[in-house]
């Protein structure tokens, strides 16, 4: 469950053998809350009247949840001895499949939610009973300063056990070449939000080579400035300055942007290169996009504005790929500022959502395809908290299968940070 912080850990017990500590995913929007209520007395008693009217509905639904219960029970009383019996080998067979699936994998994951700071050690407990393990390692992520790598810090230092920090981004491809039993080299595109870099930089925009418990990285997205670090993950706005200051018209922020007060002060960052750290986030460059079109200004959460605007772009439909929408760099970067600048002059807001995703779809393959050539690797992993947008996922499979490449997704666990910990069992497993 979450936590009351709003932190989320993801297990994994794998080989009978590895604990995987899976870094936090911060959700707690409360400094977005309280900017927004701060000095504002109507907002209180909108709260108060919220509560009051979700009181009232939560009756409602208690009482609806009583009457479905016992229309179900009247129903079921009616069913004849063969029905239920039928109902009860049903029960039994998929109970018998979720045991071979688990064994066939040999891994068992939690998922994003597990325990918070104060539950992990009886949660790890629980865990560990559980599946009747004695972990023989621990994984957790590169970073060095969350709790994760800290908890599993301690609990190796304790048990005298070898602990194995993971690169965040050969994580999530890993996973997938774990749900898939890969063996030997592959490809990986890895696109998500954010995550330290063996370079100690903020990545998120990654072709990677994996080899089990080895990886380089091949090449990023270009690099877009952080404006406010952070912050900038829960306000588009800001990558969509940052784009705008990257394209040159810096001079446009504030007049893009009346409604906020930090317009000025974020052109003036911007251009002092104070407090922009650059990411290569794929994340933010969808918050960047987004942003330009006006979709979102202030997110309630880091990645709305991605969702609404894959959402949009599945209302308008597919378009075709914008030409010369981007550039493939000598040292293998790849560049979207042209897509951006055709972004930041259209007005039609489900044209520009179609035309992102068909041109990035089309960037990405483009950029797999020449690393294969320079590899001979022609299986390619997609991983990374991006590709749970089935418009980028489905135009970057389909893209990559037509040119004959072996492409290997998320099934079994997710492809964003739910399914994390088991990529950093499986590098622990092969170090």
């Amino acid at each position: 469950m979450k936590s009351a912080t709003g932190r989320m850990w993801g297990w994994v017990a794998a080989g009978g053998m590895c604990i995987a500590v899976c870094s936090p995913v911060h959700a707690d929007i409360l400094d977005d809350i309280l900017d927004l209520a701060k000095g504002a007395k109507t907002y209180a008693l909108a709260a108060r009247d919220r509560a009051i009217e979700a009181r009232n509905n939560a009756a409602a639904a208690r009482d609806s949840a009583n009457e479905i219960r016992n229309e179900l029970r009247a129903s079921l009383s009616h069913l004849s001895e063969e029905m239920r019996s039928a109902i009860r080998d049903g029960a039994e067979d998929l109970q018998r499949q979720l045991v071979e699936e688990r064994e066939g994998l040999d891994a068992f994951t939690a998922g994003p939610d597990g325990c918070s700071t104060d539950e992990c050690e009886p949660f790890r407990a629980r865990l560990m009973d559980l599946l009747e393990i004695e972990p023989e390692r621990v994984a957790h992520d590169l970073h060095p300063d969350v709790h994760g790598t800290r908890f599993a810090a301690d609990f190796a230092r304790q048990r005298n056990l070898k602990s194995i920090a993971v690169q965040h981004h050969h994580a999530h491809i890993a996973a997938v070449a774990a749900e898939h039993r890969a063996d030997g080299p592959l490809l990986g595109l890895a696109l998500d939000g954010v995550g330290t870099g063996t370079d100690k930089g903020i990545w998120g925009g990654e072709l990677l080579a994996v080899d089990r418990e080895r990886f380089d990285r091949l090449g990023h997205l270009r690099e877009l400035a952080l404006p406010g670090g952070d912050k900038a993950a829960r306000e588009p706005w800001r990558m969509a300055a940052a784009a705008l200051f990257a394209l040159g018209r810096g001079g446009e922020i504030k007049a893009r942007f009346p409604q906020q007060r930090a317009a000025g002060a974020i052109a003036m960052m911007l251009g002092g290169n104070a407090h922009t750290p650059p990411t290569s986030s794929c994340g933010r460059l969808f918050d960047a996009a987004a942003g330009l079109a006006g979709l979102r200004e202030i997110a309630a959460y880091e990645g709305q504005a991605a969702m609404l605007y894959e959402s949009q772009s599945a209302q308008h439909g597919e378009v075709e790929a914008m030409k010369d929408g981007f550039v493939l760099g000598e040292d293998n970067t790849l560049d979207l500022l042209p897509l951006l600048a055709r972004l930041a002059d259209e007005r039609e807001a489900g044209f520009a959502a179609a035309l992102f995703h068909a041109t990035l779809a089309e960037a990405l393959a483009a950029w797999v395809q020449r690393a294969a050539q320079e590899s001979g690797i022609a299986r390619v992993a997609l991983g990374g908290g991006c590709f749970l947008n089935r418009i980028l996922s489905e135009g970057v499979r389909r893209r990559l299968e037509a040119k004959g490449f072996d492409v290997l997704v998320a099934r079994l666990a997710p492809p964003n940070d739910g399914g994390l910990s088991l990529g950093q069992a499986w590098v622990a497993m092969n170090a």
